[in-house]
């Protein structure tokens, strides 16, 4: 097989996949509806492991395994999908940004690192995000973050939130979430070094950060919910993005969980 696969002329495999699996509004029902379907087939669990050994692991706490802290992070993290319309603190949006990409200090082979890693040091992924409420004196509305030197700007394509609400397959979540991150991938970066192998690592490297995120959120006392379903081509434009050299792989609703 080539290196860089074409089906179509002009445009490598990961493109072609790219494309092939964007979604509109009108694909969010039936995404429900094929959930409801499968549901009913959901309660199948594999047995595989009781036709082996099953061995009893060390507690991960104990021995200097895990910090206490790490260990607690990990077993509180949860997707919270009940948030309570409160605005987030300048403060935490940083520290999250930072937790999920943020640059650190550099080692022996890179002058520049970031808190997840990435393939080759290619760092595919670009971190946006929404602000639903103004506070602080910082505008409600979509920002780039900048790893170096941690800083976010506003971006003026703008994004009026009831379009983003119809935009994505949870409105009412959308809006009462404190901070939304988009993780948007730019191809060429992981591509150019590793072919179509590299579109791989770009959504691996925004598995990574996700994860991040989550820990982060946790860690502040706040909620955190993958979301997977949006309209592509009005979120990308919204940020500026061409939606095939540049896309949103990944977004992440953070807020104040409702009690």
């Amino acid at each position: 097989m080539p290196f860089e696969p074409c089906l179509i002329p002009g445009h490598p495999l990961w493109e072609v996949f790219h494309e092939s699996s964007k979604w509109g509004t009108e694909d969010f029902q039936e995404v429900a509806r094929r959930s409801r379907r499968s549901s009913r087939h959901s309660n199948v669990t594999s047995s595989e492991y009781s036709r082996t050994l099953t061995v009893a692991l060390p507690d991960p706490t104990g021995e200097s395994r895990l910090t206490a802290r790490l260990h607690d992070l990990l077993s509180r993290r949860r997707s919270a999908r009940e948030f309570a319309s409160v605005a987030m603190q300048w403060e935490e949006v940083a520290a999250i940004l930072w937790a999920a990409s943020g640059a650190v200090s550099g080692d022996a082979y890179r002058t520049h690192a970031r808190t997840a890693p990435s393939a080759g040091a290619c760092y595919p992924i670009d971190l946006y995000f929404y602000l639903p409420v103004a506070r602080g004196g910082r505008s409600s509305g979509p920002y780039r973050y900048h790893p170096e030197p941690h800083a976010a700007s506003l971006l003026p394509t703008g994004l009026p939130l009831p379009t983003l609400r119809a935009a994505v397959a949870y409105p009412d979540l959308v809006e009462r979430c404190g901070l939304l991150i988009f993780l948007a991938a730019v191809f060429s970066r992981s591509t150019v070094k590793y072919g179509a192998r590299g579109y791989r690592f770009a959504l691996i490297e925004a598995g990574h950060i996700g994860q991040n995120i989550y820990l982060a959120a946790t860690a502040l006392g706040l909620g955190a919910v993958a979301i997977g379903g949006w309209e592509d081509a009005t979120v990308d434009s919204s940020l500026g993005l061409d939606g095939v050299r540049a896309s949103v792989l990944y977004t992440v609703a953070v807020g104040s969980i409702r009690e």
